[in-house]
């Protein structure tokens, strides 16, 4: 038969149809990730997939273990790789390879199934049994995260996690099943449900019970029996529940546990507010200001992640640590955390009285004004921003910074933490960037407080201080309390250090150091090294300080390098030991990499002078210009460079700077600095007459007229001794 005739028979038929299913089928019997050296699940773990520490798990399980993974039983497990296991902290590595022979092979046991489960049988809350004690289970969960911003951004792959951990190298077929290779390694998983684990948390010693359990579940009357206890209890649901620490009830005062056990219907409630039903929730998958609905329903539970890793849940006005998180159970995932959610016994003044983190700010609140004193015990209407004893390590050296004996200064600290009376802000429902950003009211002439997310933190700007929200929405009877890592009014970083410790700034920083910026913009005053930034990446543990050298960005690569062709004309300021303020207008990093690809870019990168002149026509020397504090307008200032630059103040949102024709707008105003201030905008003020125009006479105008002033003021110095001695 021909392929004609076989046309003919076939004409009509839809082929793509057919072709898909031919497609899938053959994906199902023929996976794509084959591990063709390995005869078995047991001897791919360390030929191809670097999965030789649970390999090793298996080998010290006992002969009859490795028997069962090199067996012809489809198995599929889940497997750590080797860098999950040196991502371990030691106490754990050894507890984990320290089990006896029983006790690894019921852990590796744990993270097997009997059948085959590819990503593509993952469905939301999928329930699998595994192989250990009491047939376990295991709690599936797939996402789809979004890129970018939540609300606008695109949808990413589809991410799938088991007991919290993402599997990352997915489906490798080898023999006799399947390896699904995860980031992390899993704590042996609970034989228990979560009530059973709360009641019982050590099954070698029996009489032990949390604190949580003997002074409140205890408590529970048997008509809200079914909307706490049971909740906990039921073995074949799911169920996510936080449980505060032993520490966390000891810290409450007597008095108060009794009076919240006296009541049923409002001990319900709380307890009611430590379970997410219907859900087992990892805080690997959330994000920051993920919400869900406690067996309380009225009320939602958020959790806050931020940089350092850290994961916060936050519900019925109370925001706790989670301290210990992700142990599983027979039907959920239990987290420990340091605060009894829903539950709000202090005023603020107590609460900062009482904080661990808050010991420097209630001091200068002590030596503070009385009736500032009194706002914090008032009834109602009280929100306060609480700097840590952190911020105020950051200003212990700080020149011109007394804040313990200036009474003007903690009085200013003071107001500028306390918004408006009347004021109850909460920062859960701060889910938009800096341009929707809320503005608050503060008790310091009315400044306002802006606050904001980025990523996943949020932030509150007070003074012109940027400071990072470390733990939101602390719960008062009067109010709200927030920990912020900085202090509203004192700036901790020059101009420099701010730059470098922003995100979005760190490529410009970079540049500016090949220009010696860094060093032209420093505030002379400041001798001590200056605390690292808050971040996750190297500048967490070093700051700019301790920058590279211009000669980090060799010419042409594709950081932006400048040639070293003609030497750089430095001087004034930092760099003359001078101490100068400054209002400065800082292209993001976006900025400079567009702006190095255009052919004008290119040619500017590679002449120093003519890049630093450019950067200091974006430079206000000796004036601090806040655009806050700006009406609306066109306003007119004369650059470093000696031309004249226009502000236009459109509206609180809108601003842009202009030099001839060209318009730059302000991204992110009024970051203050101990020397200056800081404006990030989304353009260079470039002029293709920077290309050719002299820039070397202009800077060494300026070093000369440095030098002159320096003669003038020792010629008037000596002149007026000799006329005294006259």
């Amino acid at each position: 038969m021909d392929i004609a005739r076989i046309m003919g028979y076939t004409r009509g038929i839809s082929w793509v149809p057919l072709l898909l299913v031919f497609m899938c089928v053959f994906s199902r019997v023929f996976p794509q990730n084959v591990d063709e050296n390995a005869r078995n699940i047991f001897e791919a773990l360390s030929k191809t997939l670097n999965c030789g520490k649970f390999k090793t798990l298996i080998i010290e399980a006992g002969l009859r273990t490795q028997e069962f993974y090199t067996s012809n039983i489809q198995l599929t497990v889940f497997a750590p790789n080797d860098t999950a296991f040196m991502q371990m902290t030691r106490e754990k590595y050894s507890k984990l390879f320290n089990m006896s022979p029983t006790q690894k092979d019921e852990y590796v046991r744990s993270y097997t199934t009997s059948s085959i489960y590819e990503t593509n049988d993952i469905s939301e809350n999928l329930i699998v049994r595994g192989l250990g004690p009491n047939s376990n289970k295991l709690f599936f969960h797939k996402q789809q995260p979004v890129t970018n911003s939540i609300p606008s951004g695109n949808a990413g792959r589809i991410l799938y996690y088991m007991n919290g951990a993402q599997i990352i190298q997915a489906d490798v077929r080898a023999g006799n099943g399947i390896i699904q290779v995860i980031d992390r390694v899993l704590e042996p998983p609970i034989p228990k449900t979560a009530y059973g684990y709360i009641r019982q948390p050590d099954m070698l010693l029996p009489k032990k019970q949390m604190k949580f359990f003997t002074e409140l579940l205890n408590y529970v009357p048997g008509e809200y029996y079914s909307k706490t206890i049971q909740l906990m209890q039921y073995s074949e649901g799911r169920i996510t529940v936080f449980v505060p620490t032993d520490r966390a009830i000891e810290q409450v005062p007597s008095q108060y546990l009794n009076n919240l056990r006296s009541k049923p219907a409002e001990l319900t409630r709380v307890i009611q507010q430590h379970m997410i039903p219907e859900n087992a929730v990892y805080t690997s998958f959330v994000y920051h200001n993920h919400g869900y609905k406690t067996a309380e329903e009225r009320s939602q539970l958020i959790f806050k992640k931020n940089i350092r890793e850290l994961v916060y849940a936050a519900t019925g006005g109370v925001t706790a640590l989670i301290v210990h998180g992700n142990t599983t159970v027979m039907n959920g995932v239990v987290h420990m955390i340091d605060n009894i959610l829903g539950f709000v016994y202090l005023t603020a003044w107590e609460q900062i009285a009482r904080g661990n983190e808050s010991v420097e700010f209630e001091r200068l609140t002590n030596r503070g004004r009385k009736d500032l004193q009194d706002f914090l015990v008032r009834p109602n209407g009280v929100t306060v921003f609480v700097p840590t004893n952190e911020a105020f390590a950051k200003v212990r050296y700080l020149p011109d910074v007394d804040i313990v004996n200036d009474q003007g200064l903690i009085n200013k600290v003071f107001e500028l933490h306390l918004l408006e009376a009347g004021t109850v802000f909460t920062l859960t429902s701060v889910n938009g960037g800096y341009e929707s950003r809320q503005a608050p009211v503060s008790q310091y002439r009315r400044w306002r407080i802006k606050v904001y997310s980025e990523g996943n933190e949020t932030w509150a700007e007070g003074g012109y201080v940027k400071a990072r929200v470390i733990r939101p929405d602390v719960g008062v009877t009067n109010g709200y309390v927030h920990l912020v890592d900085g202090i509203f009014g004192v700036p901790s970083r020059d101009v420099p250090g701010i730059i470098y410790c922003e995100d979005w700034l760190i490529k410009t920083f970079y540049i500016m150091s090949t220009v010696g910026l860094h060093e032209f913009l420093a505030d002379v005053r400041i001798r001590h090294q200056l605390p690292a930034c808050t971040s996750n990446d190297p500048r967490r543990t070093s700051n700019f300080q301790q920058a590279p050298s211009s000669n980090t960005f060799p010419r042409n690569n594709n950081n932006g390098g400048t040639s070293n062709s003609r030497s750089l004309i430095r001087g004034g300021c930092g760099e003359s030991g001078q101490l100068c303020d400054f209002t400065i207008f800082v292209p993001n990093g976006t900025t400079v990499d567009y702006f190095q690809q255009t052919m004008n870019g290119q040619k500017l990168f590679e002449d120093k002078n003519r890049l630093r002149y450019v950067f200091r026509r974006m430079i206000i020397k000796n004036e601090r210009i806040y655009i806050d504090q700006l009406s609306p307008g066109l306003k007119y200032f004369q650059s470093d460079t000696g031309e004249e630059i226009r502000l236009n103040v459109i509206n609180d949102r809108y601003q842009e700077l202009i030099f001839r024709n060209v318009r730059a707008r302000i991204l992110h105003s009024d970051l203050g600095a101990t020397n200056g201030v800081i404006h990030i905008v989304d353009s260079f003020l470039f002029v293709s007459e920077d290309l050719t125009r002299e820039v070397t006479s202009t800077a060494s105008r300026s070093r000369s007229l440095s030098v002159l002033c320096l003669v003038t003021t020792v010629v008037c110095v000596i002149l007026y001794h000799l006329v005294g001695y006259v």
